[in-house]
């Protein structure tokens, strides 16, 4: 989960690409839309329609690296309340908000552009989900502290197995967050994210040799606390 430490590690991989692709998308047609529940304390994101062509099985798991995706549209939104981020939900709808296959959305990772990275010269990874993973969510008594206005955004990478293309996809995300008349006062937390082989801008793949071996990243942590 991307509110604590996310370890990744590449693996040089055969030359047939089955790599989860971006959506055809009609750019035109794709919209964010932003709600509130203040009642549920939620901000409920719907991203789409996409149309998904029907794609092939993946030979290997480990290319659900990012390295497709540095092509993949980010689809902005604006961070609505004065709060601490908390939790999030995803779900893959059809037009009139019925289940579709989740797993067709093989990752998707939000990015704050109002705040920078604790370790990397890079936009916040601000959480991330996966086809494995489960809707997350901290305690209330910690939170990500955000701010009205802070510039957010996602990108996804489908991978539609299903056998058939599928028309009038819509991705939705509920963010849980704590609001700030909260008492007692969350104790803010950031989300670190680190990796033993991360180019920024690049893929973090590399070639694993026979036998033992090690792969390694140092790094001075830029701030006290």
């Amino acid at each position: 989960m991307s509110f604590t430490l996310a370890l990744l590690a590449g693996l040089a991989l055969p030359a047939r690409d089955t790599t989860p692709a971006p959506a055809t998308r009609r750019d035109d047609d794709v919209t964010v839309t932003v709600t509130i529940d203040s009642a549920k304390h939620e901000v409920k994101i719907k991203a789409g329609p996409f149309f998904l062509p029907n794609m092939g099985a993946m030979d290997h798991h480990a290319q659900m690296d990012m390295g497709a995706t540095h092509n993949t549209p980010v689809y902005h939104f604006t961070w609505p309340v004065d709060g601490w981020l908390r939790g999030f939900k995803t779900n893959v709808v059809d037009v009139n908000g019925g289940q579709l296959p989740k797993h067709v959305m093989h990752h998707m990772i939000g990015v704050n552009f109002s705040r920078r990275q604790l370790l990397y010269p890079a936009a916040e990874r601000l959480f991330g989900a996966g086809t494995e993973t489960a809707d997350a969510t901290i305690p209330s008594t910690i939170g990500v502290p955000m701010k009205p206005n802070m510039d957010l955004g996602f990108y996804i990478a489908w991978h539609n197995d299903t056998g058939k293309d599928m028309e009038n996809v819509y991705m939705t995300l509920v963010l849980e967050y704590s609001p700030k008349n909260l008492n007692p006062r969350p104790v803010d937390v950031m989300p670190l994210y680190m990796d033993a082989n991360l180019t920024v801008g690049a893929s973090n793949m590399f070639d694993l040799p026979p036998g033992k071996s090690e792969q390694t990243y140092e790094f001075t942590m830029p701030i006290s606390g």
